[in-house]
């Protein structure tokens, strides 16, 4: 291997790792490492089987700095996790390795890392610390969990990445998060190929935000979540962000209800949306069939869950939202006071699931100019179908509903309810106005 003309203090592990893999670094125990991603670049050992990894291991920090001129690192191969980065620990009881990588302005691209386990590019499973920040682009890599990037525990914040044409044959094709907290900021998504969520699985008790960004054109090869999949008590924040484009292909004879660009699935999960937020042109397609998709699917089973629009939010789903089963605990969708939903279609179809409406709900069709304005608002031409589970206007409330099919749960009102074309057999009791 090569040596690095950096610093390294405490690099047992790095040592070691170079003399198994061809080539790794790193650090271990108290260890600290700080390269240049250009330096670092002509230093990865690029054999035919592995590429030299670097190493954070036990309490270890590397640091990869910003380079000194645009660095792309190519070829990264491992036959098991992790194409470039791995950051571990040893036991429950360690606090396990950092990792930071700084794009710069000039910019670092880590491409075309592929493994026969997970994360394309990072593994990480550490208690502590993984921060991508600067100008940083992961993409062209490959796993069977995370093409890009896998996580289980500790905490991940990316700003102003870039994540495209990463793939992944068995989960999520950009990002696996399987437990810690994941935040992404500015941060775009595209072409992305997964099996069940094009950009990412949410599971594990995780807490992920995904903020100011854009997700189009990513792909699940297996119908379902064509962007995220939420599931087992993991927790998903929206904010600010334009989801379009995205497409499930196949799913099987289900169709159309277990296909979505975010599908809540299992147990105690929670979505909350905030700021604006705009789904539009998301489709589904089996054989050469091809439709567009709801933009929220939701299933649930034995632990109570819940989509939350935050207070002072407005959200427009092109496709709408729908519940399609709730099985032994509670599903609530609410939409907070001074929260605003546009939602073309509606559908309420699981007995023990309950929609509150504190703010507006507004079951018309809208259309969106240019990718990201919205341009004009059609009235009458949304729809609205209610065959189970608990429809609630709450006082101050509002909620429009277009082409009503309601023919098993229950309405209540006590806000204002706005009923236009369909049938409703008799339901909408309270004490508000239906109109």
């Amino acid at each position: 291997a090569s040596i690095i003309p950096a610093k390294i203090i405490g690099a047992r592990e790095g040592a070691l790792q170079g003399a198994q893999k061809n080539g790794a670094v790193g650090t271990y125990a108290v260890g600290t490492l700080n390269i240049a991603a250009d330096i670092l670049k002509s230093n990865l050992n690029t054999a035919t089987n592995y590429v030299g990894k670097v190493v954070a291991d036990t309490r270890g920090t590397v640091n990869v700095t910003a380079p000194s001129a645009a660095t792309t690192l190519t070829a990264g191969k491992a036959a098991g996790n992790g194409g470039y980065f791995q950051v571990l620990k040893n036991n429950s009881s360690k606090d396990g390795g950092t990792l930071t990588i700084d794009g710069g302005s000039k910019g670092i691209t880590i491409s075309g890392g592929s493994v026969s386990g997970s994360g394309g590019a990072i593994y990480s499973v550490t208690n502590k610390n993984v921060t991508i920040k600067g100008t940083t682009t992961l993409s062209s890599n490959t796993a069977v969990n995370g093409g890009a990037i896998y996580q289980s525990g500790g905490t991940i914040s990316i700003t102003k990445g870039t994540f495209t044409g990463n793939k992944a044959s068995s989960s999520s094709g950009a990002v696996y998060i399987n437990g810690g907290s994941f935040t992404s900021d500015s941060t775009n998504y595209s072409l992305n190929v997964g099996a069940t969520g094009g950009v990412s699985d949410v599971r594990g008790s995780a807490t992920a935000t995904f903020k100011n960004g854009v997700f189009s054109n990513n792909t699940s090869t297996s119908g379902w979540a064509s962007v995220f999949g939420v599931m087992s008590k993991a927790v998903v924040n929206l904010e600010n962000v334009t989801v379009y484009g995205n497409r499930a292909i196949g799913g099987g004879a289900k169709d159309l209800n277990e296909n979505a660009a975010i599908i809540l699935y299992q147990d105690g999960y929670t979505l909350n949306l905030s700021g604006t937020n705009k789904f539009f042109n998301n489709t589904w397609s089996l054989s050469s069939a091809e439709s567009n998709t709801f933009d929220i699917g939701v299933w649930t089973a034995n632990v109570a869950s819940s989509v939350n629009f935050k207070s002072g939010s407005t959200t427009y789903l092109n496709s709408g939202m729908h519940v399609y089963k709730s099985y032994t605990s509670a599903f609530t969708n609410n939409i907070e006071s001074t929260a605003v939903l546009h939602s073309y279609q509606f559908r309420l179809a699981a007995d023990v699931a309950t929609i509150n409406v504190s703010g507006t709900l507004d079951n018309n069709k809208y259309i969106i100019s240019g990718g990201t304005a919205l341009s004009t608002t059609v009235a009458g031409q949304g729809q609205t179908k209610i065959s189970a589970g608990t429809f609630i206007v709450n006082n101050g409330g509002q909620a429009t509903l277009n082409n009503i099919s309601a023919t098993g749960g229950k309405m209540t009102n006590d806000g204002t309810l706005t009923l236009t074309t369909g049938t409703k057999d008799g339901q909408g009791t309270g004490s508000g106005n239906i109109t």
